[in-house]
């Protein structure tokens, strides 16, 4: 079979299909900006090389979905981006505030001005484990202004499920990323005791 591959690839090769003087290889806006950055720091112009992957990234982060690269559940509020305490397991006290931490990937910006708003709609739910609803959504909303596009956000939102009985729930939540109409979903298995 290897032989047969080699054979049509001489082939072509000899009729100059495969040439890469005759038919320009364009391998996209990512392998350009990339081959850019190369030669930018090749001449010393770091900063300059810098941006040319940035630009490479937003393409990435403008056709990713939208993802959270972090999720759990932490002790207390954060202090800021990747400022948490993880919560040791899943197991909350009746009253007690499940407090959810998040990193989302591949949101987008509004644009108000000098100001780049990132705003996020939330819908939060208890489930039973077989997924019948133990209490009805409540919905939310997290934003930040910005004169920079930043990328680095996080999700934080507490919540107070009243009236359950103890034993094992899924916390269910729908996070909107109001710039660009993207959802993530979230589903966090947790013990009441």
């Amino acid at each position: 079979m290897s032989g047969a591959v080699l054979l049509l690839a001489a082939a072509c090769l000899g009729a100059g299909f495969l040439s890469a003087g005759t038919v320009p290889v364009r391998a996209g806006p990512i392998a350009d900006a990339a081959a850019e950055a190369e030669k930018l720091a090749a001449e010393g112009r770091n900063r300059e090389a810098f941006d040319a992957l940035a630009r490479a990234a937003d393409t990435l982060w403008t056709a990713a979905p939208l993802e959270l690269r972090k999720l759990l559940f932490v002790e207390g509020d954060p202090k800021g981006f990747g400022v948490y305490d993880p919560r040791p397991g899943t197991g909350f006290k009746a009253g007690e505030a499940l407090r959810i931490y998040a990193e989302p990937f591949g949101f987008g910006h509004v644009r108000e001005g000098d100001w780049y708003k990132i705003a996020f709609e939330i819908r939060i739910a208890v489930a039973n484990p077989d997924g019948s609803e133990a209490i009805a959504p409540r919905a939310g909303s997290l934003q930040l202004k910005s004169r920079n596009p930043n990328r680095e956000f996080m999700l934080h939102f507490a919540y107070v499920p009243k009236g359950l009985k103890p034993g094992g729930y899924l916390l269910l939540a729908e996070v909107k990323d109001t710039a660009t109409g993207k959802i993530a979903q979230i589903r966090m298995p947790f013990q009441l005791q």
